[in-house]
């Protein structure tokens, strides 16, 4: 018999990822939050925890293309509390410089001649005239550039900083 994603992370007592779909095409996406625990062995290649972020564009209505289109942005210790701030307080004064959004850019190239080729940017932005948050990823690698986007309702807004909250022990080997 075959098993559903849930019931084998279940089994594996590992972390169920949180999922928003609102597929529109062209104008909406779907996004997925998993949890990545840290490696703890005594080998060398020991990773550190993180909050992988995907992102898919809506290609039709509820129909999305994960194995082409899917964006993949790793959130490590040090953006998460970003996340959860603006999440909790978009008009703090730390967004102000950036329009009132938070941004968060992972760019491999930084500090070599290939900076600004292979980028992945994350946008929160929460207009006034919304109630919503709306999450974009855009990404750069060489000629592929795609973009998709997400609205967050207020209170998949509290789950989403609930989450990530929790997930800093975990992260940090606390638990």
């Amino acid at each position: 018999m075959n098993k559903s994603y849930e019931e084998r992370a279940r089994e594996e007592k590992a972390p169920i990822q949180y999922s928003i779909y609102k597929g529109i095409k062209g104008t909406l996406g779907a996004m997925r939050f998993n949890l990545k625990r840290p490696y703890t062995s005594t080998d060398p290649k020991k990773s550190d925890g993180v909050i992988f972020l995907e992102m898919c564009p809506a290609i039709g209505k509820n129909i999305y293309d994960w194995e082409k289109q899917k964006m993949v942005i790793a959130l490590g210790i040090s953006d998460i509390p970003k996340v959860i701030l603006y999440l909790r307080a978009p008009n703090h004064p730390a967004f102000s410089s950036n329009g009132g959004s938070l941004k968060i850019i992972h760019d491999k190239g930084a500090g070599t001649a290939n900076k600004g080729k292979n980028m992945k940017t994350l946008e929160i932005k929460k207009p006034e005239e919304m109630r919503n948050f709306m999450f974009t990823m855009y990404e750069k690698n060489g000629d592929r550039n795609i973009s998709a986007a997400v609205t967050v309702s207020p209170d998949e807004a509290i789950t989403i900083g609930t989450l990530l909250q929790s997930a800093i022990p975990t992260i940090l080997s606390w638990t």
